[in-house]
C-alpha cells in the first residue's frame, strides 16, 4: 500500500522505520496537510497525518477525488479531522488508540524544573570531574 505521511519530524521517522513491516511503501514529507497540500497524495492509496493537519471538510473532499481510500492519524485525539465527512465519503480512520501515559509530559516537566532548581546536572559534571566543593555551585 503507497502512503504518504505527512507532517513528518526527524524523530518520527526512524521509530516508523523499526515498526514498518508488511507490504507498505511510505513516502515522507514534512509539510503539513492542508488544502495547498493536498496534491502531494495524487497515486497514494493511504495518507498519515498529526494533529498540526488541516482534515478539513474541503481537504477531505480533495483527498478523496485523489481517491485516497484511508486515513491513519498518529495522534490519539482525532478532534482535527471531520470525522462525519470522512464517514460520508468512506474514507476509513484510524487513531492511536492509547498512550501509555497521559500524565507523562507533565512529570517529564515536573522533573526536569527539580532538576534545573537542584542542579542536578552541574552536580553530576562535578562529581565526574572529582570536584565536590559546594562553593563550586554559587558560581552559577
Amino acid at each position: 500500500m503507497k502512503t504518504l505521511i505527512y507532517s513528518i519530524s526527524g524523530f518520527d521517522k526512524p521509530f516508523i522505520e523499526i515498526a514498518l513491516y508488511g507490504n507498505l511503501d511510505l513516502t515522507y514529507t514534512e509539510l503539513s496537510l492542508n488544502e495547498s497540500t493536498v496534491k502531494m497524495a495524487e497515486g497514494f492509496d493511504a495518507i498519515s497525518i498529526f494533529n498540526s493537519d488541516d482534515a478539513a471538510a474541503v481537504v477531505l473532499e480533495k483527498l478523496h477525488a485523489l481517491h485516497i481510500k484511508y486515513i491513519a492519524l498518529r495522534s490519539k485525539s482525532f478532534d482535527y479531522i471531520d470525522l462525519y465527512k470522512v464517514h460520508a465519503l468512506g474514507i476509513k480512520v484510524a487513531n492511536v488508540p492509547a498512550i501509555p501515559s497521559a500524565n507523562a509530559v507533565a512529570e517529564h516537566a515536573t522533573a526536569l524544573l527539580l532538576a534545573l532548581n537542584r542542579k542536578l546536572i552541574l552536580g553530576q559534571k562535578m562529581m565526574q570531574l572529582g570536584d565536590y566543593r559546594l562553593e563550586s555551585f554559587n558560581r552559577f
